[in-house]
């Protein structure tokens, strides 16, 4: 329980990564630097055909956006050209990072910085997302909301089919 909400505070910056790692450490009995290596290693690479598909959507003339529960440690390593977990994240509309924004999914205030920021609401809105919790809450804004399946190892193909059925792609 300590350790979760330590995260939901490192995910709404109401600490910062150092004290971060120097807490979870505490919990786990590592050190700072045992936590930030096994931090590093928890963000992957792209997935296959991501470029391809924001390329699909852009041609379409589909605004896109992230919208994730992420810290300033993980930030960091998406936004670095040389780390392996390097997304362009210029690639996209916007941005929407929970340590940036102080509010994290599920909470509501996330969902409506959002639509204010991309002046869209509901149903302008397909949202896509691995925790039905989150997924849940969109849906109360009147988003189109659609789960992407954890245990499968690509979401690209939902994430494809949902563009198909709601006819964006």
């Amino acid at each position: 329980m300590k350790l979760r909400d330590l995260v939901h505070q490192v995910e709404v910056h109401t600490i910062d990564f150092p004290r971060f790692a120097k807490e979870a450490g505490a919990i786990l009995g590592a050190s700072s630097e045992q936590i930030h290596t096994a931090s590093a290693a928890f963000v992957v690479g792209l997935y296959e055909g991501v470029p391809e598909l924001l390329s699909d959507l852009s041609a379409a003339g589909v605004k896109t956006a992230c919208l994730s529960n992420t810290n300033e440690h993980h930030w960091g390593l998406l936004s670095d050209p040389s780390h392996p977990a390097f997304f362009p994240l210029t690639r996209l509309d916007h941005q929407f990072a929970s340590h940036l924004i102080r509010a994290r999914k599920p909470d509501d205030a996330i969902y409506a910085h959002l639509e204010q920021v991309a002046h869209a609401r509901g149903p302008e809105i397909l949202f896509f997302d691995d925790v039905e919790e989150n997924v849940r809450a969109a849906r109360k804004r009147a988003w189109l909301a659609e789960w992407i399946d954890p245990e499968r190892n690509d979401p690209l193909p939902q994430i494809r089919e949902a563009l198909k059925t709601h006819r964006v792609l």
